[in-house]
């Protein structure tokens, strides 16, 4: 899995995540806020994760939409922010928001 190009920028109310995608089948994309504070995107090969130093809200007022000729493929995500006017930290280093995968141990096997 590709973790995609992607910027975060903020208003009073929303939360605007910019994912660049280039060449997707956008139909199968999928966009999850969970908690208020995680944000998963995936769509063959991208996968991004990211969590959130605030809560935005996990409703129908979330939205993204899709614009092939921009860069070759951008989404563009608008999640509101559940306390409007607040200030989300640390926009600036968006790779610090970043979910790390798991560590795995490692196993050996032996075999006879």
């Amino acid at each position: 899995m590709l973790i995609p190009k992607f910027e975060i920028t903020q208003t009073d109310e929303d939360i605007i995540l910019t994912i660049q995608v280039p060449h997707i089948k956008v139909s199968e994309s999928e966009l999850i806020v969970e908690d208020g504070t995680k944000v998963s995107f995936f769509c063959k090969p991208y996968l991004l994760k990211l969590n959130l130093p605030r809560r935005v809200l996990e409703d129908d007022k979330c939205s993204a939409k899709y614009d092939p000729l921009d860069r070759n493929g951008v989404i563009i995500a608008t999640l509101p922010k559940l306390e409007r006017g607040e200030v989300f930290p640390n926009l600036e280093f968006p790779s610090a928001l970043l979910i790390q995968p798991s560590t795995i141990s490692q196993i050996r096997f032996h075999f006879s």
